[in-house]
């Protein structure tokens, strides 16, 4: 019934409408609040972290924290608590002045990371010491060795040509004879090509072993290590069966033009060469 120009009877159905759209809505934002909880306690129920790792530390933080990321795990004490129960004994001892402060820090996750990578983390002096004392090449490839250096050298600082001389350094001097020739600026570059030679003569063997020696280092190497009377160490003293002059297949590169740049399969091989890079200037005789 309309009273005064109003139907009363169409403004309370109106209203009816829209208390009941309204406790639709708040039941769905409950169901939806309690399924976000819930997966979030799963999520925390079921997360699996590491260890610390002492000497690492940094590295270990990396890994820890893609885990929070992908777990929606971003509350500074819920990750606090995550890494507190990932320390051994010792290293809890080393952290105890955050942990009897930890009601009163804002955000205790990055203050106790602070603390670790502190305590435990190498500076850049102690990281420098570590890549000039290298040990050579052994078995393992030259990009596996370049992996290694490239993770000692300090944040900030370049990589730049006292680098790849330090790596050089590292490789047999058959090899870092042929990559210097290379003219080689960054360290993949450098290590690829490294790879290339490492595996082309064979391998572990000859990264500590001249090439021409074949895989017979038994007693030979003990000779080439023997000292003479005198007290110098006579291992570079060569075979008297072995030949100075130089292969066939090298004989005529001295005569190759300065200034070219030659792939590494021409550079050892010469005309033997079975592969070639496009960047190689290398021509065929007679041409």
């Amino acid at each position: 019934m309309a009273e005064g120009g109003i139907d009363l009877e169409a403004l309370q159905q109106r209203l009816a409408d829209l208390q009941q759209q309204l406790d639709q809505q708040r039941v769905a934002q409950a169901t939806a609040a309690n399924a976000a909880a819930t997966n979030a306690v799963n999520a925390v129920e079921s997360l699996q972290l590491p260890a610390f790792w002492p000497l690492a530390p940094e590295d270990w933080f990396a890994v820890i924290e893609a885990v929070f990321v992908t777990r929606r795990i971003t509350n500074e004490r819920t990750r606090y608590m995550h890494v507190l129960q990932k320390l051994p004994p010792d290293t809890v001892a080393s952290v105890r002045d955050v942990i009897r402060q930890v009601d009163t820090l804002a955000a205790p996750y990055t203050r106790l990371k602070e603390k670790l990578t502190n305590t435990y983390g190498k500076s850049k002096y102690q990281l420098c010491d570590e890549l000039f004392d290298m040990p050579p090449l052994g078995a393992e490839k030259p990009s596996i060795l370049m992996s290694k250096m490239l993770a000692l050298v300090p944040e900030g600082d370049a990589v730049g040509t006292w680098f790849l001389a330090l790596f050089l350094r590292r490789l047999p001097e058959w090899m870092r004879r042929q990559l210097k020739a290379g003219g080689y600026t960054s360290p993949d570059e450098l290590s690829v090509a490294a790879d290339e030679l490492w595996e082309d003569r064979g391998g572990a063997i000859s990264a500590v072993q001249p090439p021409g020696h074949g895989g017979n280092n038994g007693g030979s190497s003990h000779k080439a290590r023997s000292k003479s009377k005198s007290g110098k160490s006579n291992w570079r003293q060569k075979s008297p069966s072995r030949s100075r002059s130089p292969s066939p297949s090298r004989r005529n590169m001295k005569d190759y033009p300065s200034g070219h740049r030659l792939c590494v399969y021409h550079w050892t091989f010469g005309t033997k060469a079975t592969k070639c890079k496009p960047s190689c200037s290398w021509t065929p005789q007679g041409n």
